[in-house]
């Protein structure tokens, strides 16, 4: 279970559209790199620092259905931006989770399986750079969403059927 929620836009969303949550996050991480730059001068090399360049990773079970993981997918075949916020699942002064956001362009959509998993990994090179705030609280169905079912006592025979899909038997 991941410490950290994926929420995705597209940047052509409509204003007050929703972030979409990426479902099943399992590992990821935000990227920092920058480029060394070579001087010479009077025969020797002298260093300093070039162009910064961010990335967001994170890697997702594979969910047909997921609209996150979809989000993801239009960007890159459509070549749009994507607005990624990675926020961690620790809630600050009990009303706030701290968030890194950024505009991003799809780079690399991984789609892997083999006989135990089937995992999508994801690779978002960051325009210009992120920034950093908090956002309102994020529902408990997002933060910690296997305690979104409260199961209930049945007895045996009073329902069939799936939990999602339970039907109570006729008395």
């Amino acid at each position: 279970m991941s410490n950290y929620v994926v929420l995705v836009q597209a940047a052509s969303s409509q204003l007050g559209s929703d972030g979409l949550v990426i479902g099943d996050v399992t590992e990821g991480g935000h990227n920092i790199t920058n480029e060394i730059v070579d001087r010479i001068r009077a025969g020797k090399t002298g260093r300093g620092y070039g162009a910064n360049a961010e990335e967001f990773t994170f890697t997702a079970n594979k969910i047909e259905d997921d609209e996150g993981q979809q989000e993801v997918e239009n960007a890159i075949r459509k070549k749009e931006q994507l607005k990624v916020w990675f926020v961690p699942k620790k809630v600050v002064d009990g009303q706030h989770n701290n968030v890194i956001f950024g505009y991003t362009y799809v780079s690399e959509i991984d789609h892997s399986f083999d006989d135990e998993e089937d995992t999508v990994e994801y690779t978002l090179a960051v325009h210009y750079e992120t920034a950093k705030d908090s956002l309102p609280k994020l529902p408990d169905s997002v933060l910690n969403p296997s305690t979104v079912a409260d199961v209930e006592f049945e007895a045996p025979g009073e329902y069939t059927g799936s939990y999602e899909e339970r039907t109570a038997t006729a008395e």
